[in-house]
């Protein structure tokens, strides 16, 4: 029982940390990337966290 109690809590306190550097890898990969393919991926990845495109193409 205690086991899982512990991973639930390791669980909340990492994916913050994840989600932060998934959303700042997909916003510089927007930004700086020349390859559609790969600026179209980062933008999903962007609009699945809910997070706002931060290219200034649009």
């Amino acid at each position: 029982m205690f086991e899982h109690v512990t991973m639930i809590g390791i669980a909340f306190v990492i994916w913050p940390v994840t989600k932060s550097l998934l959303v700042m890898i997909a916003a510089a990969t927007t930004f700086w990337s020349r390859d559609e393919r790969r600026n179209r991926a980062a933008g999903r990845i962007l609009d699945a966290f809910g997070d706002s495109d931060p290219s200034p193409a649009a």
